[in-house]
């Protein structure tokens, strides 16, 4: 399985969670609270999606090696 794909979904997530965020900026601003904790579960929502394709990606990711003290490579 390729995760060559998974920085890219990363993008279009982080695009749709800046879009949700000002949206519910707006809505607070615009004193409607239940439209604005709406958008702001929305956009957690897909901030958490980011992080866990993130998470995913570096996990199956090989190709990257850490040089260096060991020590640090397990912190790391």
């Amino acid at each position: 399985m390729s995760f060559s794909l998974l920085p890219h979904y990363q993008a279009i997530c982080n695009i749709f969670a800046t879009v949700f965020l000002f949206s519910g900026l707006y809505f607070l601003k615009r004193a409607n609270k239940a439209r604005h904790s709406q958008y702001m579960i929305t956009s957690v929502s897909f901030s958490t999606l980011i992080l866990v394709l993130y998470l995913t990606y570096h996990c199956y990711d090989l190709t990257f090696s850490i040089q260096g003290v060991r020590a640090l490579r397990f912190v790391y």
